[in-house]
């Protein structure tokens, strides 16, 4: 699937991809189809998700009709995420990232909002170009992405910027846990460096 290709299995039970599944196999036949929006630096299809498509009555073979059929649901899909997504970090944009404010007030739940940017990013960006300086952001958003956890959103706003919201903690909870993700940037960033 990630090389963009479909995937079909007739017959569910005898299915590698859903064997690895940690539920029983409910369906008897399966079709997987990727959504690919551009591709990655390495040139390998940028993939955004997969849209499963199970057969719960009876074990048939999917058609090409069936694949061209709901190709066009991929390309819409992947639209759909762009339109939320910031392209280079694949979070939460600053529309949606308004959106995600809005209906977290609208629960009336503690919210606290973090800002972080990168201090001098422009200097790194003049030195060294736009595509070395996209990889720094896309590393210091995966930095940032393996400290999200329950009730943590990472968006990236644009640029250098970056939003924490952090949602049903105390002051004191949102505190800490803005710390934590900034020691652990550092870390990440010391690692980069060396």
């Amino acid at each position: 699937l990630a090389n963009g290709e479909h995937h079909v299995s007739p017959d569910c039970q005898s299915c590698e991809l859903y064997k690895q599944s940690p539920s029983e196999p409910q369906f008897k036949s399966l079709m997987c189809l990727p959504i690919i929006y551009g591709r990655t630096p390495s040139g390998r299809p940028r993939l955004l998700g997969l849209i499963n498509l199970h057969n719960k009555q009876s074990v048939r073979p999917w058609s090409d009709e069936h694949v061209h059929m709901i190709e066009p649901w991929a390309d819409i899909t992947a639209l759909a995420i762009l339109a939320n997504h910031h392209e280079l970090t694949m979070l939460p944009n600053r529309p949606f990232t308004e959106y995600l404010v809005t209906e977290a007030i609208g629960r009336s739940r503690p919210l606290y909002v973090a800002y972080i940017d990168l201090d001098d990013f422009g200097a790194v960006n003049e030195a060294f170009g736009h595509r070395p300086a996209n990889e720094v952001i896309q590393q210091f958003a995966a930095s940032l992405r393996q400290d999200a956890s329950e009730g943590v959103t990472l968006c990236h706003m644009h640029g250098d910027e970056f939003v924490l919201l952090i949602e049903d903690r105390t002051r004191d909870e949102a505190l800490a846990k803005v710390n934590a993700v900034l020691m652990h940037v550092g870390e990440s960033q010391d690692k980069f460096q060396s």
